[in-house]
């Protein structure tokens, strides 16, 4: 089980946290025994993050209200569960942003530059603070070289939002 900092990421944390519970497939949830599986070829997940992320591909373009823009894919890209595995544009996937309340604490919510999600969507993308998208990235990697992770092999994730409130993380009713 990959287990995520939510101390340190907490915008990306509640971001995959909130995908593994409300998308339908339930991607890399322990509690919905529905684990990811690495995907170890480098080239296919390139083309993964650049169908879900790359501006020309995707048709990535982040809601001006978000503090951070980077784009960050949920299941990941090194994932056989990627939505780049089967789409050929992240705008098929449930659209969300980050943002930095006045207490200092995160915020999710839907970026109304895309339709409205159906929740059967098979992947989600963020803009969310580059800081966070590359240290949860790495985390992964780090993870995969520690446990000998195989290609294929399943894992889960915890984000440590389990058993939270989603209103208490996001405005996404």
């Amino acid at each position: 089980t990959l287990q995520l900092n939510t101390k340190k990421y907490p915008a990306t944390s509640a971001y995959y946290w909130v995908l593994m519970e409300k998308l339908a497939s339930h991607p890399g949830s322990e509690k919905h025994n529905k684990p990811l599986h690495r995907l170890a070829d480098d080239t296919t997940a390139k083309d993964n993050q650049n169908k879900m992320c790359l501006t020309a591909v995707a048709e990535w373009n982040p809601n001006p209200n978000a503090d951070g823009t980077s784009c960050d894919e949920y299941p990941f890209a090194r994932s056989r569960e990627s939505g780049g595995m089967t789409l050929g544009s992240g705008k098929y996937c449930v659209q969300l942003y980050t943002h930095k309340r006045t207490d200092g604490t995160w915020m999710l919510e839907l970026d109304n530059n895309y339709p409205l999600p159906t929740w059967n969507e098979i992947c989600g993308r963020a803009a969310v603070p580059t800081l966070q998208n590359t240290n949860a990235g790495g985390d992964l990697g780090r993870f995969t070289s520690e446990i000998r992770l195989l290609d294929n092999e399943p894992y889960f994730v915890q984000t440590g939002f389990e058993g939270c409130d989603i209103k208490s993380v996001c405005n996404i009713s």
